[in-house]
């Protein structure tokens, strides 16, 4: 049984991986994987530019900037994911990549008011909003959540 022999094969697969990875390391708040991943990554997807991974990257990268304050770097990353997006118009990546920023933001509150932050988590709310105007996904939550449960508690 081979499951994959070549190189480029396995290539598909690292990507998302190494951006999972990444997301871990800004958790950790880890600076020195977070930039070793993102010089990784990026040398990646220049050999293999997919677009669902270049868009989930460049949110990846507006955390971390977030995570060190510079907010209107981390606001210009999500501008840069939005172009992507636009172009793959892959809705599970940007829906989980907004979620895990705005999450994220929960997580690690600015110390006092900032309306860049404000601004920053406002446009990512937005996003967020238009893509369940769109597919309706808090609409369709709670049916998969009691799906899952159900199938959870019958094993």
């Amino acid at each position: 049984y081979r499951l994959l022999d070549e190189e480029d094969d396995m290539e598909s697969f690292r990507i998302p991986l190494m951006i999972s990875e990444l997301l871990l390391y800004i958790h950790e708040a880890d600076s020195v994987r977070v930039e070793k991943s993102i010089q990784e990554i990026s040398r990646s997807l220049e050999h293999k530019p997919y677009l669902r991974e270049i868009c989930r990257f460049h949110y990846m990268q507006g955390m971390w900037h977030y995570r060190q304050g510079r907010i209107r770097e981390a606001s210009a990353a999500v501008d840069d994911a939005l172009e992507i997006y636009s172009q793959s118009g892959f809705v599970p990546h940007i829906l989980l990549s907004v979620r895990q920023f705005l999450y994220y933001i929960e997580l690690h509150p600015p110390a006092e008011a900032d309306k860049a932050v404000s601004g920053l988590r406002s446009k990512l709310l937005s996003i967020f909003q238009d893509l369940d105007d769109r597919h309706h996904y808090n609409s369709h939550k709670e049916a998969c959540s009691s799906l899952i449960r159900r199938l959870l508690l019958s094993v």
